[in-house]
């Protein structure tokens, strides 16, 4: 039997589920997909029943170090830079009410709205849902 933390929430939400979104699979089967494109993406995570806590830090391919010198000088710079590098955002695994479907929730906590969007995409794209 399953403890209050591992069973699946029971959501009536309207027009915030898509095909993309939800599947006909068991909970833990989503669960596991979610944990193994999580790993391949390098998104660090926190496990609680079917609730997921994601940090995401975007690789920083485009800054050459006379860019670092000049962020170092301002603080207000770093901080504005580090909130576009790194996003955290919750996936919850649910239950659709009134269909027999577990849909995915997701929830941006912090971070640059444009990378969460991207690594969403990413996300339910590489998940065999």
């Amino acid at each position: 039997m399953l403890s209050s933390r591992d069973e699946v929430q029971n959501v009536l939400v309207k027009g915030l589920f898509s095909v993309s979104t939800t599947s006909t699979k068991p909970p833990y089967i989503i669960k596991d997909e979610i944990e193994r494109v999580l790993g391949n993406l390098k998104v660090q995570y926190i496990i609680s029943g079917f609730d997921f806590l994601c940090i995401y830090t975007f690789p920083d391919t485009d800054s050459e170090p006379e860019d670092q010198t000049e962020n170092e000088n301002n603080p207000d710079l770093q901080d504005f830079e580090m909130d576009k590098k790194v996003v955290k955002f919750e996936l919850s695994i649910v239950k659709v009410q009134l269909l027999n479907l577990h849909g995915l929730f997701m929830k941006r906590v912090s971070g640059d709205a444009w990378t969460y969007k991207n690594i969403c995409t990413q996300i339910l794209k590489d998940a065999k849902l």
